[in-house]
């Protein structure tokens, strides 16, 4: 069964050719500042600072946010990159298990939800981008994990790799998915988990769990229904076949292709337009339209009249 996948992935890579890797952008730490310009313009979208260099004094005292393993202790290795971009305002999430075309293990399960848990925490921060790397944003689950645990184990949750990933889909604050390369199986469940997908030309989309005798375990029977179509996530689940980035875009899944070289700025760049927006009223207009995805009509309408008249009465006073 690992044979056959690694052959799927295998397939996938030559289907996508020889990219220069010169066009990555960087995930490096910029050089230090001496100060951050916290303002929301004049800044540049990829000029990234690490993760709290932000002034603490220009937000109301929180509570600490959970420790995000860097990987520079020389202690276990981090499979999780985290920056802020120049404004303050957008923190930067990077998949960053490249030899693994970042595969989700439970270690990077354990560090992503870390991550997006301490942004969703630090008022400074209005929207998250979620990045893998140019060959891949995520090839799936890390399969010679889950075949060394058991049903019992699994159900349990003690090594159950899919048990942190509903931090992405229940994070507060707007996750832009800025997809390159391969997002397959457990990885286009990760991107169909963040709220917009913007994808590079050179991104492919699939669920080819049917090729391993099994499902989708992550929502990708029920998200991709939702963000294409029956017919189409019929399509794409029983053939285990992909979808180009074109097609994701026609079928309603990805909002919008771009150059390679530019998706991961693109992303940066609507992330910084919503954190520029009121914060209560981002957040009630994400929970207004997830709404749309986990009730009825009637319900939903219910809800977001309320949200709505909870962002008024927040306006007045």
């Amino acid at each position: 069964m690992l044979a056959s996948y690694r052959k799927h992935i295998a397939a996938a890579s030559t289907q996508l050719g020889r990219r220069r890797m010169h066009s990555l952008p960087s995930t490096g730490p910029p050089t230090p500042r001496p100060s951050c310009n916290r303002s929301r313009s004049d800044h540049n979208d990829n000029d990234c600072v690490p993760l709290g260099r932000h002034n603490p004094s220009d937000t109301a005292p929180v509570a600490p946010p959970p420790r995000i393993a860097r990987g520079d202790s020389g202690a276990a290795p981090s499979f999780i990159k985290t920056s802020v971009t120049a404004s303050g305002h957008v923190g930067v999430i990077q998949l960053h298990r490249p030899r693994q075309f970042n595969s989700l293990c439970s270690q990077l399960m354990r560090e992503l939800q870390d991550a997006v848990a301490a942004f969703d925490q630090d008022e400074a921060i209005g929207a998250m981008v979620l990045k893998g790397g140019h060959r891949a944003f995520s090839m799936g689950a890390d399969i010679h994990e889950l075949g060394s645990s058991t049903f019992v184990d699994m159900y349990r949750g003690h090594a159950d790799v899919l048990d942190a990933w509903s931090a992405v889909s229940l994070a507060k604050k707007p996750i832009i998915a800025a997809v390159q390369g391969l997002a397959l199986g457990g990885g286009c469940e990760l991107a169909m988990m963040c709220d917009v997908i913007y994808a590079a030309e050179n991104a492919k989309f699939g669920q080819p769990e049917v090729k391993l005798g099994i499902i989708p375990g992550a929502g990708g029977t029920q998200r991709l229904v939702k963000a294409a179509s029956k017919a189409k996530a019929m399509e794409l689940i029983l053939s285990g076949n992909m979808w180009s980035a074109d097609e994701a875009y026609r079928a309603g899944l990805v909002a919008r292709v771009f150059p390679s070289d530019q998706t991961v700025a693109k992303s940066i760049e609507l992330a910084e337009e919503i954190a520029s927006a009121p914060p209560f009223a981002v957040r009630l207009a994400k929970e207004a339209v997830c709404a749309s995805f986990e009730l009825p009509l009637a319900h939903a309408l219910v809800r977001e009249r309320l949200l709505f008249l909870m962002g008024l009465e927040a306006q007045r006073g």
